[in-house]
Protein backbone atom coordinates (compact mmCIF):
# COMPACT_ATOMS: atom_id res chain seq x y z
CA UNK A 1 0.00 0.00 0.00
CA UNK A 2 1.53 3.65 -0.66
CA UNK A 3 2.15 5.48 2.12
CA UNK A 4 0.50 8.69 1.27
CA UNK A 5 -2.99 6.41 0.58
CA UNK A 6 -2.51 5.54 4.20
CA UNK A 7 -1.32 9.11 5.48
CA UNK A 8 -4.62 10.32 3.20
CA UNK A 9 -7.04 7.95 5.12
CA UNK A 10 -5.41 8.32 8.63
CA UNK A 11 -6.09 12.09 8.22
CA UNK A 12 -9.60 11.52 7.01
CA UNK A 13 -10.71 9.55 9.38
CA UNK A 14 -9.03 11.81 12.40
CA UNK A 15 -11.25 14.76 10.92
CA UNK A 16 -14.22 12.75 10.76
CA UNK A 17 -14.19 11.50 14.10
CA UNK A 18 -12.29 14.85 15.88
CA UNK A 19 -15.28 15.82 18.04
CA UNK A 20 -16.94 12.47 18.90
CA UNK A 21 -16.25 10.99 22.34
CA UNK A 22 -13.95 8.34 22.99
CA UNK A 23 -16.12 4.88 23.55
CA UNK A 24 -14.41 1.37 23.51
CA UNK A 25 -17.40 -0.30 23.19
CA UNK A 26 -18.03 1.81 19.36
CA UNK A 27 -14.66 1.00 18.16
CA UNK A 28 -14.30 2.22 14.53
CA UNK A 29 -11.89 0.38 12.56
CA UNK A 30 -10.63 1.26 8.92
CA UNK A 31 -9.13 -0.69 5.84
CA UNK A 32 -6.68 0.77 3.26
CA UNK A 33 -6.25 -0.96 0.41
CA UNK A 34 -4.73 -1.29 -3.17
CA UNK A 35 -4.55 -3.42 -5.70
CA UNK A 36 -2.47 -3.72 -9.14
CA UNK A 37 -5.17 -6.14 -10.71
CA UNK A 38 -8.23 -4.07 -10.56
CA UNK A 39 -7.10 -0.30 -10.47
CA UNK A 40 -8.94 2.85 -11.06
CA UNK A 41 -7.80 4.57 -14.28
CA UNK A 42 -8.01 8.39 -15.02
CA UNK A 43 -10.60 8.17 -17.21
CA UNK A 44 -12.82 6.31 -14.97
CA UNK A 45 -11.91 8.33 -11.84
CA UNK A 46 -13.21 11.26 -14.38
CA UNK A 47 -16.36 9.96 -15.04
CA UNK A 48 -17.08 8.77 -11.58
CA UNK A 49 -16.62 12.70 -10.97
CA UNK A 50 -18.29 13.59 -13.30
CA UNK A 51 -21.92 11.47 -12.32
CA UNK A 52 -21.31 12.65 -9.01
CA UNK A 53 -21.25 16.15 -9.17
CA UNK A 54 -23.94 16.24 -11.89
CA UNK A 55 -26.26 14.00 -9.75
CA UNK A 56 -25.43 15.83 -6.86
CA UNK A 57 -24.41 19.29 -7.87
CA UNK A 58 -23.08 22.05 -4.66
CA UNK A 59 -24.99 24.87 -4.08
CA UNK A 60 -24.16 28.56 -4.22
CA UNK A 61 -24.79 29.78 -0.73
CA UNK A 62 -25.36 33.46 -2.15
CA UNK A 63 -28.46 32.25 -4.70
CA UNK A 64 -29.36 28.74 -3.62
CA UNK A 65 -29.00 27.94 -7.67
CA UNK A 66 -26.35 24.82 -8.44
CA UNK A 67 -23.23 25.24 -9.37
CA UNK A 68 -22.42 23.96 -12.83
CA UNK A 69 -19.37 21.83 -13.13
CA UNK A 70 -17.41 21.90 -16.62
CA UNK A 71 -16.07 19.21 -18.59
CA UNK A 72 -12.39 18.39 -16.80
CA UNK A 73 -9.37 18.88 -19.12
CA UNK A 74 -7.56 15.15 -18.95
CA UNK A 75 -3.84 15.92 -19.64
CA UNK A 76 -1.58 13.12 -20.97
CA UNK A 77 1.67 14.49 -19.65
CA UNK A 78 3.26 17.46 -18.36
CA UNK A 79 4.41 18.95 -21.20
CA UNK A 80 0.86 19.49 -22.64
CA UNK A 81 -0.18 20.43 -19.16
CA UNK A 82 2.17 23.31 -18.96
CA UNK A 83 1.39 24.46 -22.46
CA UNK A 84 -2.17 24.57 -21.32
CA UNK A 85 -1.31 26.77 -18.74
CA UNK A 86 1.09 28.98 -20.40
CA UNK A 87 -1.51 29.56 -23.07
CA UNK A 88 -4.84 30.16 -20.49
CA UNK A 89 -3.12 31.55 -17.66
CA UNK A 90 0.28 32.65 -18.07
CA UNK A 91 0.28 34.59 -21.72
CA UNK A 92 -3.06 37.31 -20.50
CA UNK A 93 -0.87 37.72 -17.49
CA UNK A 94 1.92 38.53 -19.42
CA UNK A 95 -0.25 40.93 -22.13
CA UNK A 96 -2.09 42.68 -19.16
CA UNK A 97 1.51 42.88 -17.32
CA UNK A 98 3.36 44.94 -20.61
CA UNK A 99 0.24 46.98 -21.12
CA UNK A 100 0.27 48.20 -17.42
CA UNK A 101 3.65 48.99 -18.24
CA UNK A 102 2.90 50.71 -21.10
CA UNK A 103 0.80 52.79 -20.07
CA UNK A 104 2.62 53.78 -16.91
CA UNK A 105 5.29 54.86 -19.52
CA UNK A 106 3.14 57.46 -21.64
CA UNK A 107 2.33 59.18 -18.66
Amino acid sequence: IPADMVVNAMLAAMVAHANQPNNDDDMIIYHVGSSASNPLRIHNLHNYISKYFNAKPLVNNKDGKPIKVGKLKLMSNMASFRIYMFICYMLPLLVSYFKSKSMLVTY
